[in-house]
């Protein structure tokens, strides 16, 4: 029973971790002064926001833009 309770603590403080990180990210995000600089800080956004558990979309961005812009609805 303890190696669960550890195992989960442990899962808490990296999910919580991950999500600090990710935090720091999006603030580098909204100070880019320039489009690599957004684009790098944007890349590290998902990737911790994945490592803190987030799910991946089920169909990627640019399709949903795609149909928006097939229907006229922009």
């Amino acid at each position: 029973m303890n190696s669960i309770f550890i195992r989960t603590a442990i899962s808490t403080h990296r999910k919580a971790y991950a999500i600090k990180r990710m935090n720091a990210a999006a603030q580098r995000l909204l100070r880019a002064e320039s489009m690599a600089e957004e684009i790098r800080a944007g890349r590290w956004v998902l990737a911790w926001a994945l490592a803190a558990g987030a799910r991946r979309a089920s169909r990627p961005l640019r399709a949903g833009l795609m149909s928006r812009a097939s229907t006229g609805l922009h």
